[in-house]
Order: C-alpha cells, then structure tokens, then sequence
C-alpha cells in the first residue's frame, strides 16, 4: 500500500450482503484469504452493523451500567458518596458510546429508571421510594435539583450531535458555519458562561484589547508594501534569532519592500534614476540589489549559506524558503548577511569602495560576535525539559500522543500506547475535526487519547505530550473560561474513569512515533493498531526502546 500498512489477514474478517451469490462469496473469501463470518459484531467495542432493533443493539450499555451499579455496595455509602459515584462513573461509561450513536428514547429511560432506583436504595429484586421525581433531580442544583443527567438531552447534546449542521448552513454563511463547528464543545455538561477569546484564561486584558484592535485596524487599511508578506509563524521565527536588532530591522525592510534602492525612491516621488548604478540594463529594486544582480550570486554561494539564490525569483520566496527550512542560527547568519551586503552596496555606491568577499566574511563574523543588547537570556530548567525517554513502570501503560493542525483543514490526533518493556500496545489515528488553533488541537488531542486508551481498555496510563501549554494547563489552577480551560477541565474529569493517569511533558524528540504519525496523518486516518505500528515507524520504536531508561520502582 502507498502508507506502507500491511493488512494482518490473521485479524481480519469478511462479511457480504445476503444478495452476494455463492460462488462470487467463495472466490472474493479465496482471493483475499480471510476468513468469513456471517457479520460483524462489534469494532472498539462499538456494533458494526444497525439493524432494526437499535434497543437489543445498544441493550450492552444498560448492561454495563448495570454490572457497574450492582458492583457496589449502597448501604456503606453516604447519599453524597452514591450522587458522586452516579455522576461521574456510571453516567460517563456510555459516553463514548453516546457520542458516536443517537440511543433510542425508550433505551435512555430505562438507564435513567435504574440508576435513580438505585440512588433510592432499589436492586433489582425491589423498586427503592422515589421521593423525588428524576426529571427534578436532573435539574442543576442552582435550580433545586441535584445535577444528575438527562440520558437523551445528554446524548443530544454530545459534540457529534450537539450542532445541527443542516440547520446551520440554513441560517449562516458558510464561512461562519466554518467558524462555528471549530467551536470545542465540552464533553460533560456546565453552564454557559460568556469569556474573552483572546487571552489563555479567557479574562480581558488592555494587552489583548489593543492587540484585537490593531488587527482589525490593519485588515482595514490599505497597505503601501508588498501584498505579499510572511505568514505569522514565520514572522515569530524571524524576531527571535540571535541576530543584532539593526539586522533583523534591514531585513524586516527588505521583506516589506521599503528598502531605499533607486527603484523604490523613484516610485515615491524622489527625482532620481531608478536605473542601477552598475548594471544599466535593469532598475535597481530589492530584488535585483540582493538576488538577480550577477555580482552578488557567486557571493550568496561562497557565504557560509552556500545558497543559489539564482534559483529564487524574489528576495521574499528566497526569505520564507529560509524559515521553511533552516535552524534559528541559519536565520541569524542570513539576516546578518543580507545587512552585510547593503552595507556592500552603499559602500560602492556612495564612497566608491569595493568591498572584497573576504571582507564581507570578517563583517559578518564580527556582526555575529558582538554583544546583544537587552537583559540576559533565560535559562531553562533542563531537568524539567528534558528529552524523557523513560519507560513507565510495570503494570503502567505509556501513551504518547500528538496532534496536527492546518488552518482552514482542522486537526488530526494520534496516540502510541507502550508496556514497561518499550512493546507496543495499540496505536490509533483519528479523522479530521474541525480545530479553532494548533493549541487547541494538542488540548483536543490530549482528550480523545484519554478517552481512546479507556475505550481501549489501558486503566493505569502515563501520558507524554510535547505542548509545555497544555502541560501547563493541566498543572495549573487558573479556574479560567476560555475553550482551553473546559478541555481540560474534561479531561480532570475523565480522570475519575481510570485507575490512575499522570501527564508529563516531553520534548518532541522523545515524542518520535507520535509525532510522526501525526506529520503522515493523511495516511492513518481513522486507523487503530494493536499491537502493531506502520512499517516506516518500527525503526523508530526500535530507537525509542534503546534510548529509554527503565522506570525506577
């Protein structure tokens, strides 16, 4: 296959329509070799197949919510202990269930009927004495009731059935149903609160507020630059080098086109030729003093960027292949560089000095080494940053997880799930959802991966992501609205449905498989490996395993 996958014909089934004639069922079975079954039940512990019945479908959820409540011994419990256990064990081991299928109303009510018999000291031999109606006690408590949930408005209200897409496109633009389907949901239900989007706790700040309005502002105004500029990542990777201010300010100009050349002058009403000084036949514009003039190639190449910049038709693609591609010590060298060669220029043109390429080496050297101005530098704990390769501990599940996100395309999520010996468990790779931003994409991530390792059946997990914000996150205690707090705050809650969970941060280095399935996303999608991984990221698991250090007990 293109992805490299490899089919596991011992793991895998066939199973046609009643309509197929026998001899064409008996040479597809012998052509694919597999084996044949009459249908599926079930994949992820969810059924493959709807039939009419949808209650004796889904009648296995009232099953295990019933094994879930007969578990537990009511007469040892406080009324306050039995509320806590209803509401966040058995009202939430169906929802991953939920959350993929609509279950029937008269399924609902049956669950809803049992888990308030048991509340009211009922099994199932006796019926308890209700003494308050259970649509009453589904009430939130600030409204009189004791926030137990609703199974069909909860079921309804889940994020795969919560918008409805058909009545959206109906009343909104399609940009704005974009907009709004980006919107991450909650998995458990809370009040509506209103927040500010533009800060991480959701509260507002003059800093955000005057940030909102430059941008409004600029999006406003007609620019006098290029059209064309870099995207915001790259202009973040380009502020950041090493390079001396006047460096990065030279090149800034250069990317903006607001270099004083002769071209550039004359177009803003100076009285001068625009023709270059040196090679006649062409104005002098940025492009041409830094890229196209012949002169100045065999120095690009000789640089220690040894770059061909004859394979460029613009100072700006040559800019953002560069910060495509290259490390932040590269950007400060090129930034250097490019500030050497206008001071080049200006030197033969206003004091007719040539300047020879050792000299421009010795300039940029000497740019390169001169003091930064500014406070000193951070230093990070490395302890706490470090490229974790630890194994976890015996009887604990490692998951790693990463996600991608694409402006415009959503974001997929990706998780690798190991033993203390390094061996892979299971693997899985979502399909594309709609995401708000890269952060919120890793908060998601982190979600559907708790949410995939229960359904999957790994109870006491470790988990490795390589986003320090969502580490963060998880960490901290802000209390905030904003779309990352709810994440989290689900992902607390989903904690109470495990045995045991912790988070660590780890460097995307030690994040190898996932991160690599999460760059191939286009690849996996929707895929779920157990015990197994694509071929390509073998190797990688191999140098995962012999890198790592057993976890301490």
């Amino acid at each position: 296959m293109a992805s490299g996958q490899v089919i596991n014909l011992d793991k895998s089934m066939l199973s046609v329509s009643r309509n197929v004639l026998d001899n064409s069922f008996n040479e597809l079975k012998q052509l694919l070799g597999v084996k044949a079954v009459e249908s599926f039940d079930k994949y992820l512990g969810l059924p493959t197949i709807i039939g009419k019945s949808k209650s004796q479908i889904f009648n296995f959820v009232k099953d295990r919510v019933w094994k879930k409540l007969k578990g537990w011994k009511e007469k040892f419990l406080s009324r306050a202990g039995i509320e806590v256990l209803i509401k966040y064990v058995a009202q939430a081991i169906q929802f991953y269930v939920m959350s993929c299928f609509v279950l029937p109303d008269k399924l609902c009510a049956e669950i809803d009927a049992m888990i308030a018999n048991f509340f009211w000291g009922g099994d199932a031999t006796r019926r308890g004495l209700h003494w308050v109606k259970w649509s009453t006690m589904c009430r939130h408590k600030n409204d009189g009731g004791l926030g137990f949930r609703d199974f069909k408005s909860f079921n309804l209200s889940l994020p795969n059935g919560g918008w409805n897409i058909p009545l959206l496109e109906l009343v909104f633009a399609p940009n704005t149903v974009k907009h709004i389907l980006e919107v991450p949901l909650p998995m458990f239900q809370g009040e509506d609160c209103l927040f500010w989007p533009y800060t991480m706790n959701g509260k507002y700040s003059c800093k955000s507020g005057y940030k909102l309005l430059q941008v409004l502002t600029h999006e406003d105004a007609p620019s006098s630059s290029r059209a064309v500029t870099l995207p915001p990542p790259l202009w973040k990777f380009f502020w950041r080098t090493d390079a001396l201010p006047r460096c990065k300010e030279l090149a800034w100009r250069v990317i903006k086109g607001v270099l004083p050349v002769r071209h550039s002058l004359r177009v803003r009403g100076v009285d001068s030729d625009d023709v270059c000084p040196f090679y006649s036949s062409e104005p002098e514009t940025s492009d041409h003093v830094l890229v196209r003039f012949p002169a100045v190639q065999p120095l690009w190449f000789a640089s220690p960027l040894a770059v061909r910049v004859d394979q460029f038709s613009s100072m700006l693609e040559l800019v953002i292949a560069f910060l495509s591609m290259a490390e932040e010590e590269h950007i400060t060298v090129f930034q250097t560089w490019v500030y050497a060669l206008w001071e080049a220029r200006n030197s033969q043109v206003f004091d007719s000095i040539h300047v020879r390429m050792e000299r421009l080496l010795q300039r940029v050297a000497g740019l390169c080494a001169a003091p930064r101005p500014g406070p000193a530098p951070v230093v990070r704990d490395q302890r706490r940053l470090a490229s974790s390769r630890s194994r976890p501990r015996q009887g604990t599940s490692k998951v790693n997880l990463d996600a991608s996100y694409r402006e415009g395309e959503g974001a997929t999520y990706d998780m690798v799930v190991q033993n203390h010996l390094g061996e892979v468990l299971a693997a899985a790779a979502s399909h594309p959802t709609p995401a708000m931003s890269a952060l919120l994409a890793e908060a998601q991530g982190l979600r559907w991966a708790m949410v995939m390792a229960r359904e999957l059946g790994f109870m006491t997990v470790c988990l490795e992501t390589d986003c320090l914000q969502v580490f963060n996150a998880w960490n901290g205690s802000s209390g905030g609205s904003s779309y990352l707090d709810h994440i989290v705050a689900d992902c607390h809650r989903l904690v109470s449905q495990f045995h045991s969970v912790s988070i660590s941060f780890v460097r995307r280095s030690g994040n190898a498989v996932a991160d690599y399935l999460a760059r191939h996303a286009s690849s996996f999608l929707g895929v779920v490996w157990l015990e197994e991984v694509p071929n390509e990221v073998l190797p990688l698991v191999d140098s995962d395993v012999l890198t790592s250090m057993p976890s301490s007990t």
